[in-house]
């Protein structure tokens, strides 16, 4: 039996860790119904966003390993929500957005985003405000 282990000071650090790993736990059981986890929802975003994009520029972009990209980018392929485009040689292949891709996206946003509003619900609207104000102030000073 495992017993919980309570720190008296925790570094911030530690707690943005925790907390993001239960919200993206809480959206990839609110994906599911889409056969899409929290990071395959992402990928597919950015994605689309980019109209196409490479590998390693997912990678940079969502800030994760090459490596982890290509699991997430085989996994979208293989269920036909992406393609890859050929290009020359030497030059790296480009990921787009497949129709099926972009019908699993409009039907997993609204409840991706239903998903992160009750995870958030128990916080007042102010702190949330105030929540998503500091991280955008964080990701700021930090890059």
């Amino acid at each position: 039996m495992t017993a919980a282990v309570e720190l008296r000071e925790v570094l911030a650090t530690v707690r943005i860790t925790q907390v993001s790993h239960h919200l993206e736990r809480h959206l990839d059981r609110a994906l599911m119904a889409h056969q899409l986890s929290f990071r395959r929802y992402v990928t597919l975003s950015v994605i689309a966003e980019a109209g196409q994009v490479s590998r390693a520029d997912l990678a940079r972009i969502l800030q994760i390993s090459p490596q982890a990209v290509g699991g997430v980018v085989r996994r979208l392929l293989s269920a036909g929500l992406v393609k890859r485009r050929g290009s020359e040689p030497g030059l790296p292949l480009e990921i787009s957005i497949t129709p099926a891709g972009e019908a699993a996206l409009a039907a997993s946003t609204p409840i991706a985003h239903a998903a992160e509003r009750a995870a958030l619900a128990d916080l007042p609207a102010e702190s949330r405000a105030v929540l998503r104000q500091a991280l955008e102030s964080m990701l700021h000073a930090l890059y």
